[in-house]
């Protein structure tokens, strides 16, 4: 079995980053998706998912993070994943147009920022 694991922080009460960390893969994506949702009950407006530390991430890993998009989506949160420009991982989530489904920032910061200005009236 391939090594990953998330972290969570929580950010205004209401917004969570969810940060994974390792090679996600068939091995583990299903453990990960449970642990992801558990992370984001209802009550949160949106996730941050960072895959700054993601080392590798194969095609069961991909349908992980649409199936996250359209989880987030039909509960009316919202979603931004974090990949930092010009890594393996950007590549790879370029080819498939997540970025067409999910907005994909370059850092956490801006990914927070951009939830917030977002969330306002």
């Amino acid at each position: 079995m391939t090594s990953a694991h998330v972290t969570v922080e929580h950010h205004d009460g209401e917004l969570i980053v969810i940060a994974l960390h390792g090679e996600l893969d068939l091995d583990n994506t299903s453990v990960l998706g449970e642990e992801i949702l558990r992370a984001l009950p209802n009550t949160t407006v949106g996730a941050v998912l960072d895959l700054s530390d993601v080392a590798y991430l194969d095609s069961a890993a991909i349908r992980l993070l649409f199936e996250l998009a359209s989880t987030t989506s039909e509960h009316g949160q919202a979603l931004r994943i974090v990949v930092p420009p010009g890594s393996l991982t950007r590549e790879v989530l370029g080819h498939v147009a997540l970025g067409s489904t999910v907005p994909i920032d370059p850092d956490t910061t801006s990914a927070l920022t951009r939830m917030r200005e977002s969330s306002r009236p």
